[in-house]
């Protein structure tokens, strides 16, 4: 008989490790404090440009119900919870969360979370995305807000926008 695995957070990274316990014969239960499945990958859809991504989420759902593997959404945990289950092994893949109290003047500011789950305030007509990171979300967030008939000027210190995502990527959403 497998071990008895708990895995908290339903991001990508939990629902793989969550599968591949399974697969390997572990009982596993997999916690998410969200009423979903997905975790930022479901902020990611929300805009145009990725709503395929998608996909990810709902293949290895499919996967983890074929296995049997126990979901217990809306659950946060804390230490005590996974002392109480006193599994064998555990997993955590909680993913992380913005934060722009480095930056002055932050209280003016929305995260791409803000303006992707629509809790944002984002009706201006003028909008500027800051991107110091050269990845996907203030790229995908640009574009978001351009679709929403915004006129949003895009800024990075970096000399191109994108320049740590791969080639491929950086030419489609340019």
């Amino acid at each position: 008989p497998g071990r008895r695995v708990m895995v908290v957070g339903g991001g990508p990274a939990g629902l793989e490790a969550a599968r591949v316990s399974a697969e390997r014969g572990h009982h596993v239960v997999l916690w998410e404090a969200g009423p979903r499945l997905g975790g930022q990958l479901l902020l990611a859809t929300r805009a145009d440009a990725r709503r395929n991504l998608i996909g990810i989420v709902d293949w290895r759902a499919a996967e983890l119900a074929r296995l049997g593997v126990d979901v217990r959404l809306n659950t946060y945990v804390e230490s005590d919870d996974i002392l109480a289950e006193a599994p064998d092994a555990v997993i955590l893949a909680t993913g992380g969360m913005p934060d722009l109290s480095w930056l002055d003047g932050h209280e003016h500011c929305n995260t791409v979370w803000d303006i992707l789950e629509g809790s944002a305030e984002h009706d201006a007509d003028d909008v500027l995305v800051y991107d110091v990171v050269g990845r996907y979300p203030a790229l995908t967030c640009a574009l978001h807000l351009a679709g929403l008939g915004r006129k949003v000027q895009f800024v990075t210190p970096e000399d191109a926008a994108g320049i740590e995502m791969p080639y491929s990527d950086r030419v489609m959403l340019r």
